[in-house]
């Protein structure tokens, strides 16, 4: 008989550290066989003095190494496991000498997330079951995550990705600013409510307040309200609880102190005091976006980490889509025609992958390259006049699905030199590259030169070869094209590659 292979997880998080251990079962399925957890307030360190002290760096590795125990019964292998760190440590100061002193005890490296690699892994938690939900491709649905020190957010149109986010606001956050005030008074959620106002606004700006937005919740707290509502509803693991419902538990949990609350429903202290803060910037969400109920599924972080641990692929072809998806929406609110865009976006695919043939690039490249291709002209949205330079900005300033911040930044050096001056050391952001990021964005600006004026003379996209001879890269259409105008163009605008490249650009009939 054969041994199903395991795999274990690890996620440091703002109120616990969390193991989710799961067997392989084949075709890119898992089952998660074990859940366990040790409470660690790594949020309070960060939150409140931005450092990570040595008791809380010693209860983490206490908490760790209780955990090796399980580890070594299930037999998992050590590349099997994948420890990851979540804002409680991404916005400590002493970050990398908590990472060593962890690696160092225990033998285990953290893998500190920045807020895409959050967005991409709350995608892949929720996207298997939420498909087979009916409301899912015919309405909007915001999935959202309140945690300890962040809110996390990933919108979709008619199943597609629009939007995502992280906030900085979370239980901890907020209950750090409420300990002059009786737990669970009327003050005590006044000034809950009123720290979180302003973000709850923003997240109704994420949706299409046009169209009825379904809400998704993940995490522990609301599945504790499914526990304690009792909800009937369950199918694939989705339930459902009536907003009305929901504020008449909120009602009865305030009447408590903490104490009362870790009694009463067999809470640790740190979950009790924790429940209300997350409770009320659920409840006021659902007040905001005028909702009747709430879905709850039973996906996690860490469930989303393990369907990319056990595909081993980061990007596969559907989250592409749905990476590309998301950057065309952010065009459109900047009223780019979409039809030049995807001609720009398949030329610059297919110019990249024949190059591909016979030049060395990176796996993300591709994407980095796409994106740049549907985003560069959104600097039009602020001025004609140096618009490359503000789709720069732009995009620097967007959320960009699934994009870490080092491939944001690709992703808008590669649009803003989409065309004008060649990248120089003298220019401030390009200067900050790494010479290996220099090569990159200038190796995949070229390309996107390239495709631009091809866009701009083909108006649509349509059918052609490319073919390497005698040091010159020829471009032939099926369809006859004005050569004479295009090679016009193409002199200017292929400088920069012939540069890179060594080749010079001409269009053939």
């Amino acid at each position: 008989m054969k041994i199903k292979e395991q795999f274990a997880i690890i996620e440091f998080g703002s109120t616990a550290i969390r193991m989710a251990v799961a067997v392989n079962k084949g075709r890119q399925e898992f089952e998660i066989i074990e859940n366990l957890q040790q409470t660690v307030f790594l949020g309070k360190d960060s939150f409140t003095t931005e450092y990570i002290s040595e008791r809380t760096t010693k209860d983490c590795i206490n908490a760790i190494k209780n955990f090796f125990q399980t580890l070594s019964e299930y037999r998992i292998l050590k590349e099997n496991i994948k420890v990851v760190g979540t804002s409680a440590i991404r916005e400590a100061y002493n970050k990398e000498q908590f990472i060593d002193r962890i690696y160092i005890s225990t033998g285990l490296l953290i893998d500190v997330l920045d807020e895409a690699d959050v967005c991409r892994y709350a995608y892949l938690a929720v996207r298997p079951k939420l498909q087979k939900e009916s409301f899912f491709k015919k309405e909007n649905t915001l999935v959202i995550e309140v945690g300890g020190g962040s809110t996390d957010c990933v919108f979709f149109e008619n199943g597609k990705v629009a939007s995502s986010h992280v906030y900085k606001i979370g239980s901890l956050r907020v209950g750090s600013k409420t300990k002059n005030e009786d737990y669970g008074s009327k003050t005590f959620q006044e000034a809950i409510i009123n720290q979180i106002q302003p973000t709850i606004n923003k997240i109704k700006l994420l949706t299409n307040v046009a169209r009825k937005t379904n809400v998704v919740t993940l995490g522990s707290e609301m599945r504790f309200m499914t526990q304690i509502l009792e909800s009937k509803e369950k199918h694939d693991s989705i339930q459902k609880i009536n907003v009305k419902d929901f504020k008449n538990v909120i009602k009865s949990i305030s009447k408590n102190s903490i104490d009362q609350i870790a009694k009463k429903y067999s809470l640790s202290y740190e979950s009790a005091e924790s429940l209300l803060p997350t409770l009320l910037i659920y409840l006021e969400l659902a007040n905001i976006l005028k909702l009747s109920l709430f879905y709850i599924q039973d996906g996690s972080l860490r469930s989303g980490i393990m369907e990319e641990v056990i595909s081993s692929k980061s990007w596969t072809n559907e989250f592409k889509k749905q990476v590309y998806n998301s950057a065309t929406v952010l065009s459109k609110k900047y009223n780019v025609n979409s039809r030049y865009l995807s001609t720009v976006s398949k030329y610059s695919y297919d110019l990249l992958s024949f190059l591909g043939k016979h030049y060395e690039f990176y796996e993300e490249d591709e994407i980095i390259l796409n994106e740049a291709a549907i985003l560069h002209e959104i600097g039009h949205f602020v001025s004609p006049t140096s618009h490359h330079k503000h789709t720069m900005y732009l995009i620097e300033n967007s959320d960009l699905f699934g994009i870490s911040s080092k491939n944001k930044t690709l992703i808008s050096m590669v649009a803003r030199y989409h065309r004008g001056a060649l990248p120089k050391n003298t220019h401030q952001n390009y200067m900050l590259l790494s010479r290996t990021d220099k090569i990159r964005v200038t190796k995949l600006a070229s390309i996107l030169r390239i495709t631009k004026t091809m866009s701009m003379f083909t108006k649509t996209y349509q059918k052609h070869h490319y073919q390497i001879k005698d040091d010159v890269l020829k471009i032939s259409f099926e369809k006859t094209q004005n050569s004479q105008n295009i090679n016009a163009k193409l002199k200017s605008s292929s400088n920069l590659f012939s540069n890179i490249y060594g080749l010079k650009v001409v269009i053939t009939n």
